[in-house]
């Protein structure tokens, strides 16, 4: 029993299941006892429902549960988790106007090419036309049902292939009575636990994420990172994906950030570097591994900038910066290693390193010297999520919204907008 037990604690804390227990009191030596214990119950919806087949820019709404963001042709993109997508028009980063909400039930990663929005829906990929986007208009253009292969979602939702009348897009608790031993506890394994939520180079048809994104565009190519794959998917077409290739990567990948002709790729165990000269044939070319954590990345070519945190999915993770040598491409090597607080995203822009420290804010480093990062300014009073540095202006969100910095002298930011959430 108390083998049993381990296991299934293991696999709770691994985050394998959704898990429940009863409140075992104090003085229960031996034998059974009756208490309370909580189990999930799905909220369910028809795919005919989930799967509309019309999407309006509808009107503005406020920021609420901000997750990823998206630059592209002076729009910044915001995800609301697992709603859908803000449009912040951006041509005055002084005065970012609010003009409109993609609704994307299941959404939480994005991608440009040529006025093609690549959008996941859950287990579906959908392309957007916004090419009338000045005037307020986007319009669907295609849907592909189940492009990724993973079950379990990041905010709890859950869909599987053979159920043909609905997903779970949410859970409820409900209290039951129970009965239960002091050596074991009472575990409901039938709903998945809730994960946390997950630069490109700029050009002329696609766009720049953030380092926490999961889609990165490569010319005529998409990647998407699902749990231990990547899908690549052939966009020639820009308004025709073809999903073309799945390559396995390895378990709990995360974030992936492209670099010339080579891709990063952060996972909750190390760092993978591939050489993309043949896009359809990533060469895994290197392998970084860290301690348990989630990890985002990005680099200069020189140098690759990882941030280790702990968190929900991570918990044996820890909270810092590894600053990693690239100079032997296929043997990377750590350098320098700076304590953090919680740290998600960041970002790397003409020797300037920053990074959201969660609710220590931003925090900005001079990186002339990596092995000796000098702290340059602290922006404590926001709790920071991602940044996305475009020439001299950066691009924050977080908790609290989004903020836009000119830092064109890095050693005197300043704050040029912001919009709060509500």
């Amino acid at each position: 029993m108390k083998k049993k037990f381990k296991a299934l604690l293991t696999l709770c804390l691994l985050g394998l299941f959704g898990c429940a227990g009863t409140v075992i009191p104090g003085n229960v030596t031996s034998g059974t006892s009756t208490g309370e214990c909580i189990r999930r119950i799905p909220i369910k919806m028809s795919y005919k429902d989930f799967r509309v087949t019309k999407v309006e820019l509808e009107k503005p709404r406020t920021l609420k549960n901000t997750g990823k963001i998206y630059f592209y042709r002076d729009y910044i993109f915001i995800n609301e988790y697992a709603q859908g997508v803000h449009i912040i028009d951006n041509k005055n980063s002084a005065n970012p106007t609010n003009v409109g909400f993609i609704p994307m039930r299941g959404n939480f990663d994005m991608a440009t090419k040529d006025n093609a929005l690549y959008l996941d829906s859950y287990m579906d990929l959908v392309t957007l036309d916004i090419s009338q986007l000045e005037k307020g208009q986007v319009r669907l253009v295609d849907r592909n049902e189940w492009t990724f292969n993973v079950n379990r979602f990041h905010d709890g939702a859950y869909a599987l292939k053979s159920d043909e009348d609905s997903l779970t897009i949410d859970w409820k608790e409900e209290k039951y009575k129970c009965e239960y031993t002091r050596e074991a506890l009472m575990f409901d394994t039938t709903s998945p636990a809730k994960l946390s939520r997950s630069a490109a180079a700029p050009s002329t048809s696609s766009g720049v994420a953030g380092s926490m994104a999961r889609f990165m565009i490569y010319k005529n190519y998409m990647y998407s990172l699902m749990q231990s794959d990547m899908l690549i998917t052939d966009i020639s077409n820009s308004f025709k994906p073809l999903p073309t290739r799945i390559i396995n990567v390895g378990w709990g990948i995360e974030t992936i950030f492209p670099y010339q002709d080579k891709i990063f790729i952060g996972s909750n165990s190390g760092m993978f570097i591939f050489d993309n000269s043949n896009p359809l044939k990533p060469d895994k070319i290197a392998t970084y591994r860290h301690v348990l954590s989630c990890d985002p990345v990005v680099t200069d070519g020189k140098y690759a900038y990882v941030t280790l945190r702990s968190g929900q999915t991570c918990r044996n993770g820890v909270d810092r910066l590894d600053v990693i040598d690239l100079s032997v491409i296929e043997k990377p090597k750590s350098v320098a290693i700076y304590p953090m607080y919680n740290p998600h995203g960041l970002g790397i822009s003409n020797e300037t390193l920053f990074i959201c420290d969660g609710k220590q804010g931003l925090k900005v480093y001079d990186a002339k010297d990596p092995e000796n990062l000098v702290l340059v300014k602290h922006y404590d009073t926001m709790d920071a999520y991602d940044v996305i540095p475009l020439k001299n202006t950066l691009i924050l969100i977080g908790k609290d919204g989004l903020f836009q910095y000119d830092y064109s002298d890095a050693k005197n930011i300043k704050l040029i907008s912001s919009i709060q959430t509500q």
